[in-house]
């Protein structure tokens, strides 16, 4: 068998099927993982980011810059995204947390009343808080608690 010739017509047909949008994103989200999502924590309230590989968004830092989601990730720690505006934040003082207070720079829908996400550090959200949630706060810690039990109160 001459496998130079059936490497060319491999890459040849595989060059074809990739011209197909959705078998492009299918083979694309099978290499990149970009489209492995989690399982929600059954002890969080149900959330449409919860398991979700969250997008690289931009964020408005309370100083006014920018900084994107992702360079919050370089350290490989859990970031603790803080999206509630005012004084309500007694739970972002943890000691092996790196806690953001931000709001979106552009609205998206699916973030649309977030209060707070814990993210993973590859990227997927551990849980997301509602702002319209019950007692917020108390479930957040609730939640951080149980992700990083070694996490403390500072």
């Amino acid at each position: 068998m001459d496998f130079t010739k059936a490497g060319l017509h491999l890459r040849s047909m595989v060059s074809d099927m990739l011209a197909f949008p959705d078998v492009n994103r299918f083979v694309a989200g099978q290499i990149s993982a970009i489209d492995v999502g989690y399982e929600a924590d059954q002890n969080m309230p149900p959330h449409r980011l919860n398991g979700k590989r969250l997008p690289d968004v931009e964020l408005r830092l309370p100083d006014g810059s920018i900084e994107r989601l992702y360079n919050c990730l370089h350290n490989g720690a859990y970031v603790l995204l803080s999206l509630k505006q005012g004084a309500d934040n007694d739970h972002i003082p943890f000691n092996g947390l790196h806690t953001v207070c931000a709001s979106l720079a552009e609205p998206r829908e699916e973030w649309r009343d977030v209060h707070t996400v814990l993210v993973r550090p590859d990227g997927h959200a551990a849980w997301a808080v509602d702002a319209a949630g019950p007692d917020a706060a108390e479930v957040i810690q609730s939640g951080i608690r149980r992700w990083l039990p070694i996490a403390s109160r500072v």
